[in-house]
């Protein structure tokens, strides 16, 4: 994300304002994927916990969708979509961990 060719700008300087928004959600992204599996592996997580760690994820993947529709609504560039893409792709798999790693601590109860 952030690398926008020059055919990108058509839209009125649409796809520059999605390009904006996927770089700042994207920076969310980037600490998540940073912060988020070693807090689901750690020995001391909890299911409580790995559930609120979903329920947060969840809502950001529903969010990514979205604007994902809202991107793809806009008839913006193959580019921007694919950065939208990319996005939701990480929330999702972000959600999955945690949803393995919930069923994972239901075991041990």
């Amino acid at each position: 994300m952030g690398f926008l060719p020059p055919h990108a700008l058509s839209n009125g300087g649409r796809a520059m304002d999605w390009m904006k928004e996927l770089d700042e959600r994207g920076r969310i992204a980037k600490q998540l994927v940073t912060d988020v599996p070693p807090a689901l592996n750690s020995p001391a997580m909890t299911h409580d916990q790995a559930v609120a760690i979903y329920q947060g994820l969840e809502k950001h993947a529903q969010a990514a969708d979205a604007l994902l529709q809202d991107i793809e609504d806009d008839d913006q560039p193959d580019e921007v979509i694919a950065a939208a893409e990319a996005l939701a792709d990480i929330y999702s798999d972000l959600a999955a961990a945690a949803v393995e790693r919930m069923a994972e601590l239901r075991r041990k109860r």
